[in-house]
């Protein structure tokens, strides 16, 4: 069973089979927003008292997910559940209900550490995972058997997992220190480091200046999710060509959509721009050395 089946199978079940739900999509369009979508309506079939009142896309974003769910709330008066497409608008679902003292049960997808602390306080159903570390271990066992000629399955299938308050225990620990270790997210519901690498067209200074104070605001808003982030240099270390950000995502897709909201992208300063997962080996202690 796949991970939208395990975790909407719990929401519905918990729901006692039937209630109003709302669902918060990521990025309209988007491959994986229109999977788990799929999932969203095939569960429904399944449980025909649960009535879908609104899916509506909040771009993997918090903020997002706390302004759709308030918008939703003034025009229906009963949302018994909300699924969630990640962790991150999933908090912005609990926070939006908190503000307007009503319930509704949770649910998110990554299995981030908030998402645990959430959970731990009871106002989070549950956030569905697959194991990401060993989805990773088994990618490079499968590839090296294929440089060796050896066989290699067609297709593996990971248990998906449902993290809840019977069993969030295993996935309770501190994001630093598992990073540190070499971890990234999905192992242990934790989120990942991004790095974002951004190069300007050229001639394009007088639009960086223009839009500095603007980035900088904007970087502002995700000070405590921030590694380090700066402006890349030419060779004289004065002229400035692109941007190097790493900043704590929940997800690749929820990069790509804080990304796409960023004011030099809005402005089209960039030529180029690439995403990737990083994790931090050195220096081995929380954080960063400053520069000196």
């Amino acid at each position: 069973m796949n991970l939208r089946w395990s975790l909407l199978r719990y929401l519905f079940k918990s729901l006692g089979g039937k209630g109003n739900v709302i669902i918060l999509d990521g990025v309209k369009g988007s491959i994986v927003s229109a999977d788990r979508a799929r999932g969203f309506a095939d569960a429904m079939k399944e449980f025909p008292q649960v009535k879908l009142l609104a899916s509506q896309p909040a771009n993997f974003q918090r903020l997002q997910g706390l302004q759709v769910t308030e918008n939703l709330m003034q025009t229906h008066a009963q949302i018994d559940g909300v699924l969630a497409a990640n962790d991150a608008m999933a908090a912005g679902a609990i926070e939006a209900l908190e503000g307007a003292n009503r319930k509704a049960l949770v649910v998110g997808i990554n299995g981030t550490k908030e998402a645990v602390d959430a959970i731990k306080a009871g106002k989070m159903l549950a956030s569905g995972d697959y194991n990401g570390f060993l989805q990773g271990c088994v990618g490079t066992m499968a590839a090296i058997r294929e440089l060796r000629k050896l066989p290699v399955p067609k297709e593996v299938v990971f248990k998906a997992a449902v993290i809840d308050k019977s069993n969030y225990q295993a996935a309770d620990m501190p994001r630093r220190q598992a990073q540190l270790s070499g971890v990234g997210r999905g192992h242990q519901g934790l989120n990942m480091i991004y790095v974002l690498t951004l190069i300007d067209k050229p001639d394009s200074l007088p639009l960086r200046q223009r839009m500095r104070p603007e980035h900088k605001a904007y970087l502002g808003a995700m000070a405590d999710r921030i590694a380090f982030a700066g402006p890349l240099t030419s060779d004289d270390g004065q002229t400035m060509i692109g941007s190097l950000l790493a900043i704590d995502f929940e997800s690749r897709d929820a990069a790509h959509a804080w990304l796409a909201s960023e004011p030099f992208t809005r402005a089209g300063l960039y030529a180029t721009t690439s995403v990737h997962a990083f994790v931090n080996l050195w220096p081995q202690k929380a954080g960063f050395a400053p520069a000196a």
